[in-house]
This record gives C-alpha cells, sequence and structure tokens, in this order.
C-alpha cells in the first residue's frame, strides 16, 4: 500500500508551533489513503494472534518493544476503553512513510532547542470514550508528535484534539507554581491549574489532517458521545543522539 500524501512546509510547521504550540494542516493524506489505513487497523485488532498488552505493561516498555501491541485502557482510568496499538508500523509498513516524514521532522527542527527524530507511531481508536484526562502538559520540557486523523472529526462530539494555544512557552515561575499547587491537590504534577478558554482550539477536521504539536502546552482528547468513534495515528519524537 502506498501512502497518498501532500508535501508539507516545514517553515510553515515552524512559524506555527513558534506562535502557538501547534500547527493544523488539511488535506495532509487523501481520503482513500485514510480509509485503506484505517481498514487495516480494524483487521489488525479482529486478529487473535496479535500481541495484546498485560496488566500493568508501562508505557516506556511497549513504546519501545519493536513489536506492534495492542493495549486498552482499563477501568477506573482515564481514557477508560481507548484502544492504543503500539508500534502499528510494525504490522501496517506504509505508515513508515508518515513517521519517517522528513518535512515535519524539519519543520520541528527548526523550532525546537535540539533537533529530533521519530522514534515509534501508534494508533488510536476511540469508541464512546465518554471519560477523557483533563488538560495536561506531556512534560515541562519540550515534547513533540504528530497525528493525522484517519476518521472524520468534525463534532465536539467526535472527541477532537484539543490544544491550549500559547500555553507551549511558560515561564518558570509558571512551572513551579503548577507543580506546587498540583501537589497540594494531589493531582498530577503536569495537569493544568487553569486554561484560557479564549486560547482553546478543538481541531476539527476532515480525515486526513496532520496536526503537528508541542506536548509541552496544555492538550487533552475531548470527551465523545456514547456512539462516537475516532481513529487517528500519531508519530512521537524524540532528541537525536
Amino acid at each position: 500500500m502506498k501512502i497518498g500524501k501532500k508535501a508539507v512546509d516545514s517553515v510553515d510547521i515552524a512559524k506555527g508551533l513558534e506562535r502557538d504550540g501547534i500547527v493544523v494542516i488539511p488535506e495532509y493524506m487523501s481520503p482513500e489513503t485514510c480509509d485503506g489505513l484505517r481498514a487495516s487497523i480494524e483487521r489488525l485488532l479482529d486478529r487473535p494472534d496479535v500481541e495484546r498488552a498485560t496488566h500493568g505493561a508501562g508505557h516506556a516498555a511497549l513504546s519501545t518493544a519493536g513489536r506492534t501491541v495492542v493495549d486498552v485502557r482499563g477501568a477506573g482510568g482515564r481514557d477508560h476503553g481507548m484502544i492504543d496499538v503500539f508500534n502499528v508500523d510494525a504490522e501496517v509498513p506504509a505508515l513508515a512513510e508518515f513517521k519517517t516524514d522528513e518535512n515535519i521532522v524539519a519543520g520541528i527542527n527548526q523550532q525546537a532547542r535540539s533537533s529530533v527524530q521519530p522514534v515509534n507511531i501508534n494508533a488510536y481508536v476511540n469508541s464512546g470514550v465518554t471519560t477523557t484526562r483533563g488538560f495536561h502538559s506531556d512534560a515541562d520540557s519540550e515534547q513533540y508528535k504528530s497525528f493525522v486523523y484517519l476518521t472524520d472529526v468534525e463534532r465536539l462530539e467526535d472527541g477532537p484534539f484539543t490544544y491550549v494555544r500559547g500555553s507551549h512557552a511558560p515561564g518558570l515561575p509558571a512551572v513551579l507554581l503548577r507543580r506546587v499547587l498540583n501537589k497540594l491537590r494531589g493531582r498530577t504534577p503536569t495537569d493544568a491549574v487553569r486554561v484560557r478558554e479564549d486560547r482553546l482550539l478543538h481541531c476539527l477536521a476532515k480525515r486526513g489532517t496532520l496536526i503537528v504539536a508541542n506536548q509541552r502546552g496544555f492538550h487533552r482528547g475531548w470527551p465523545q458521545a456514547e456512539d462516537a468513534s475516532r481513529m487517528l495515528v500519531t508519530v512521537s519524537y524524540k532528541p537525536a543522539a
């Protein structure tokens, strides 16, 4: 399977990341490509021979497993019912074209403080995930991900990726204050204490849309309606050696 995608402008990516911490580019992949990839992932999930994560398996271990592993987030937790397919390109090799897209990497590198490289690509499959983690940062240092919707996400009920524009560059005092307040409240250190509603960007878009984000900024997957579904693929990057 050959991915139908367009070349993106690394300068546009860098400018969007610098200004808002996020950039949204429509029509990165063709609808036909998205439909084919979605069908491949659905077939993968139906296969009994594909490895399922054991209880308590850590994110870091699954990310670096070098093989496809399906993890269903458990009852009682945030994102309960979300399916996370780690290293999906091991079973859907066409996705390597997205994972290694040099223009995306170049755009991140023009804005980041250090060069990055792609490390793994996952698929997220959400069907009626009505409870999701609130606004949070992935880390206090810069971390980047890119996403492509494989389904149309045109309503809030579909569960769009949502980002707080401009929250990607907090000063040290703001970071320290957030950590102190979260500690006092018994919350995760990287949880947002408050967000500006006027800065929210709900990434409502057609399938094939590319999103590149600095995950240091506050973000979340919006809660879905019970009858909604969403599938996307996401690449994680780390500093180059």
